[in-house]
């Protein structure tokens, strides 16, 4: 074999010097392939109930097509109106509130039915994604049926006032109560004593006084119901103590 000549030589030393790393250089950065995000699916749960209600709002995260359940992501829960039903509130839009799912994948969020109309109503459950999870959303309906009430006539109350003196006299207490949670409402009451009837004023108690002419008193008091609860009435006699 002939030897290179001599310009030969330094070319091809000069050609692999410049393949080589230069000396002290870092190593050429390896870009890690792209991560597949896992594609989800959320299915939501329906619901239905009363103003004054406790209920649960359920959604399960779990990988698509394949039912594996996705835990630890967060969920949030959203109400908004459906089919002529709206949410009275500024946006029309409700959140019900955030939480993660658990170990089975499902997301729970407990909400005491607020005092809406009767109606339908749409539940928004919606996963925002994650870095290892694409995102996902489902619609369910919350069915919302008007309130059972109920209104209570208290026992007769004799005397004066903080006992104060004076002759005495009747009073009665009223209340409207929504018979789901036990709360009373502020809701347009007619009363009706001995023949007489009158509006009360919107209070949760109302204080009664009876007409002093009189020994025996029949009251009755009636609520016309609204779109989110249903009418009620109660009727009572009272005698004067002797």
């Amino acid at each position: 074999m002939k030897p290179l000549k001599t310009s030969a030589a330094v070319a091809l030393t000069l050609a692999l010097t410049s393949l080589a790393p230069a000396s002290g250089a870092a190593p050429p950065v390896i870009q890690p392939a792209p991560q597949v995000k896992v594609l989800s699916t959320l299915t939501a749960k329906n619901v239905a109930g009363v103003p004054g209600e406790k209920k649960d709002f359920e959604a399960t995260l779990t990988v698509k097509d394949k039912g594996t359940p996705l835990a630890g992501r967060q969920v949030s829960f959203l109400v908004t109106g459906k089919g002529g039903s709206s949410i009275p509130t500024p946006t029309g839009v409700y959140l019900v509130g955030r939480t993660l799912t658990d170990a089975s994948g499902k997301a729970t969020i407990p909400l005491k039915l607020p005092d809406w109309p009767q109606g339908s109503y749409a539940i928004k459950a919606v996963f925002g994604g994650d870095d290892a999870t694409v995102a996902s959303n489902d619609e369910a309906t919350l069915a919302v049926f008007k309130v059972v009430t109920t209104i209570e006539l208290g026992d007769l109350i004799w005397g004066t006032y903080k006992n104060e003196p004076g002759a005495p006299y009747g009073t009665v207490g009223v209340s409207l109560m929504r018979t789901s949670d036990g709360t009373g409402m502020t809701k347009p009451l007619t009363i009706t004593v001995n023949g007489h009837t009158w509006q009360l004023p919107s209070s949760v108690y109302h204080q009664v006084p009876l007409p002093t002419d009189a020994t025996t008193w029949t009251v009755k008091v009636q609520y016309a119901g609204d779109t989110s609860s249903l009418a009620s009435s109660a009727e009572r006699t009272y005698t004067k103590p002797k």
